[in-house]
């Protein structure tokens, strides 16, 4: 068995990777600075990375005292005469970030994708990247693909008439929300307001928003942290078949943090 992570003497060094308000950044940022008052944390957040100028980078990091990088994708990818949706340039992209915190003298352990809004590409990818979703990932088709992906997935959810959602957390792949499963959060019941039309597009924005709202506080910001802090302990590993294992139990769809038992 092969731990994703080796604890060391000194805290696993995180770089937490964001594109909007930060709050599932935040939650980390929190959980550190809570763990810090009692027994000491197993990680330290040495970096925040965001891909725009226009996000809550700059706020939290002065917030918690965190080195904040910037790397604007879309001026990076004007700058070599394409779009941002260019998919071909972000493996150049993220090594110019990741060379930038190295020179700058931040070489993490693991990556956090905490509400990243860029598909991640090498050297992004590997053992040690992980992201939060706002679906349960563990739910998979017949091929053994998880269904409920990309940015739309509590709207489909809903649609497909789920009557809980969930979030997990899951290694990044350059294969979107695909990567082994670590941990699946606790149910929030889905509660559609009378006269819900399917077909009114507006009306099925909202009704997901609110959803994906109420998931971030029981979700995200639950089971991020517990995910971080766990790699830090070296909690996860891959047995010789290659399925994923916390504290030595194989979890092939993931822990439920809900029941603290495999899913």
């Amino acid at each position: 068995m092969r731990k994703l992570y080796e604890p060391k003497a000194r805290p696993m060094s995180v770089a937490l990777f964001m594109s909007g308000s930060g709050t599932d950044a935040v939650s980390v940022l929190e959980a550190e600075r809570t763990l810090r008052k009692g027994a000491g944390a197993p990680f330290a957040v040495t970096a925040i990375c965001t891909d725009n100028t226009a996000s809550n980078a700059a706020e939290v990091g002065r917030r918690f005292g965190v080195a904040v990088f910037t790397h604007d994708l879309e001026a990076f990818c004007k700058e070599l005469g394409t779009v941002r949706r260019d998919r071909s340039v972000r493996p150049a992209y993220f090594t110019m970030v990741m060379d930038d915190l190295k020179a700058h003298g931040v070489e993490p352990d693991l990556i956090v994708l905490a509400g990243y809004m860029v598909l991640a590409a090498p050297p992004l990818l590997g053992d040690l990247a992980v992201n939060v979703h706002p679906a349960d990932l563990s739910i998979r088709d017949s091929d053994g693909k998880a269904v409920y992906t990309g940015a739309n997935a509590v709207r489909d959810a809903l649609l497909d008439g789920r009557d809980e959602i969930r979030a997990s957390t899951h290694m990044v792949t350059e294969e979107m929300d695909q990567g082994h499963v670590l941990m699946v959060s606790a149910p929030v019941k889905v509660e559609l307001p009378q006269g819900f039309d399917r077909n009114d597009s507006d009306m099925v924005r909202e009704v997901s928003e609110e959803h994906k709202e109420s998931l971030k506080r029981i979700g995200d910001w639950v089971i991020l942290p517990k995910t971080v802090t766990a790699m830090a302990a070296g909690s996860f590993a891959l047995d010789g078949d290659g399925v994923m294992c916390y504290r030595g139990a194989q979890i092939p769809r993931g822990y439920d943090f809900s029941i603290g038992a495999p899913r």
